[in-house]
Order: structure tokens, then C-alpha cells, then sequence
């Protein structure tokens, strides 16, 4: 699953394991003041209840590893979400475009 929140840009990535084991992806949009996208925060990565910020060197590695998996079905938002996503890791947290 991969889409946007409500929050002006965020994207959230729930993505499960062949064993069952389900892993969150959490990529923070980062505004000024003015409410003005800045980029993204580095990426958060929920499983069994801990959370872990990964570093943008090992967000763009895991964003190579993701890549090869965003093909349908993706729920949601689907692919395009988790490609728009992966391009923001891949670019250290910044628009692709």
C-alpha cells in the first residue's frame, strides 16, 4: 500500500513480508512557516512496534531495493504513489522533478 496523507504531502508505505510480517514507511513532509514544501524529513520505518529514522544514504538504499517492487497490485494510491515516493528517497528528500 503506498499513498499520501492529509497533511500536505506526507507519504506513508505499509509493505508486507511473504512471512506475514508487515513494515511502515513513513516519509514527513517538511514545510516553513508559511506552510511552504521544503522537501521531505528523513524516512521513519515502523515494525513490531519500534521506529527507526533512516538516514538518507540508507533510504535511497532501501529505495533501489523497493524499486524492483512497485508493479500491481499496490492498494491505494497505488504504483504511482510508491514510485513518487521512492523517487523522494532516491533524491535524499528532495522533488524529483
Amino acid at each position: 500500500m503506498a499513498d499520501t496523507i492529509r497533511d500536505g504531502g506526507s507519504y506513508f508505505m505499509l509493505l508486507a513480508a511473504t512471512n506475514g510480517d508487515q513494515f511502515q514507511l513513513n516519509l514527513p513532509v517538511h514545510r516553513d512557516q508559511n506552510f511552504n514544501r521544503l522537501g521531505w524529513h528523513e524516512p521513519r520505518v515502523i515494525y513490531s512496534g519500534q521506529s527507526s529514522t533512516l538516514s538518507w544514504l540508507e533510504a535511497a538504499e532501501l529505495a533501489s531495493q523497493l524499486s524492483a517492487l512497485t508493479h500491481a497490485p499496490i492498494l491505494e494510491g497505488g504504483v504511482d504513489r510508491a514510485k513518487e515516493c521512492i523517487a523522494i528517497m532516491l533524491n535524499r528528500g528532495q522533488d524529483s522533478a
